[in-house]
């Protein structure tokens, strides 16, 4: 077969929001608000020119236009009831409007819905070594764009991938309470629910071994743990943060291609920064990370870790920087990952090969007492569900 084709990926983006803060003796209030559109097209053309006339070939073009328009207001308010008790409570409303249309398909897809997310916390400080706080959030996890997209990708007779244009966004409920002692030490006890937690899931039809890839809402999960974590800085040429965080998981399925299942999962880490000589112009860094073997929703993971190393040097009074990073130095992210869908068990290994070795170097110039403020755009939650 002889083809010509192209390729042109477009996204637009626009995003614009107001905050108002008003102090008053009874409480300090904020309320604001915020729209966003999005626009993405994805345009993969691909002509079948055999004949030597170019004609269009629906079976691998795709071409996709994604429309999301989002309107928001929020409101909250902060009380501090005296030197010990402080509280906040929260309402951000959210209506959103979405339109896909698949020119190969021919298919256009809206979805309209409004959602509501309370925030409330109340905090004590017992004394100056020791606080509690109790908090509630809800938030909003939306699909990457490209899940919407229904267009079927074949890559062998016997496994296809197809995005869900009725793939809904998943809600997050949290609930915290929290213990830290003299700044350093914090404990958490946490739960969480998620509806609608959507994921892409590799789909096995046992009467043809064929196997479709597509992102699904599948489950409400439940999620019950424990968190810890210790800033060990006693020694002015060590600084150490460390921790570790257990959880158990109960994922209960809304469809029948998955099965409810629960398990426990933990990972421990432990971050350290070590200043070499007195004149503090030579650093070096040791960050080390363990993911226990366990559960992650419907997924059985296997043990894997993380090892970087760090080497920070300054120079030319100390307005250069020079850093030696190894990432990744003992290439372990190899987890054998398995689930069951259909009644089929899957495994795989998933090989991530992040090691790395980078060298940065950066200079100062000009008055240092200068300060700059960076900014944060409106729009970072839509770029990375871009990517």
């Amino acid at each position: 077969m002889l083809a010509i084709n192209s390729n042109l990926n477009r996204l637009k983006n626009y995003s614009a929001k107001i905050d108002i803060s008003l102090p008053y003796s009874w409480a300090n209030i904020s309320f604001g608000g915020k729209g966003f559109y999005t626009n993405t097209k994805n345009n993969l053309t691909v002509f079948d020119n055999e004949t030597g006339t170019l004609i269009l070939d629906t079976n691998y073009s795709n071409i996709f236009t994604y429309k999301e328009y989002n309107e928001a207001i929020y409101f909250s308010a902060n009380k501090k009831l005296n030197e010990k008790w402080e509280t906040q409570i929260g309402l951000r409303t959210e209506a959103t409007q979405t339109e896909g249309y698949s020119e190969n398909l021919n298919q256009t897809n809206k979805n309209n819905y409004i959602k509501l997310f309370p925030t409330a916390y109340v905090t004590y400080n017992a004394n100056d070594n020791n606080s509690y706080s109790l908090n509630y959030s809800r938030r909003i996890r939306r699909p990457d764009f490209d899940y919407l997209n229904p267009f079927v990708i074949r890559t062998s007779p016997f496994y296809y991938s197809q995005g869900n244009p009725f793939l809904k966004p998943s809600i997050i409920d949290n609930f915290e309470f929290s213990y830290i002692r003299n700044q350093k030490w914090v404990n958490t006890i946490y739960f969480s629910q998620v509806s609608n937690f959507g994921q892409e899931l590799a789909i096995i039809d046992p009467e043809t071994n064929i196997t479709k890839s597509t992102p699904i809402n599948y489950a409400d999960t439940y999620q019950i743990g424990l968190s810890t974590y210790y800033n060990f800085n006693k020694y002015s040429w060590w600084n150490s943060f460390m921790g570790f965080n257990l959880n158990y998981q109960n994922v209960k399925s809304r469809t029948n291609l998955i099965a409810s299942v629960d398990g426990y999962n933990g990972y421990i880490y432990s971050n350290n920064d070590f200043t070499v000589n007195q004149s503090k112009t030579l650093f070096f860094g040791l960050n080390y990370g363990l993911q226990l073997p366990g559960r992650y929703q419907v997924f059985n993971i296997s043990t894997l870790n993380i090892l970087d190393v760090s080497v920070k040097f300054l120079a030319l009074k100390k307005n250069l920087s020079i850093t030696l990073t190894g990432e990744d130095l003992l290439n372990a992210q190899k987890p054998l990952i398995s689930y069951y869908s259909n009644g089929i068990k899957n495994t795989m290994e998933n090989y991530r090969d992040s090691r790395a070795f980078k060298i940065a170097l950066s200079y100062k110039f000009g008055n240092q007492s200068v300060k700059t403020n960076e900014r944060n755009f409106g729009n970072e939650e839509e770029r990375n569900r871009a990517n």
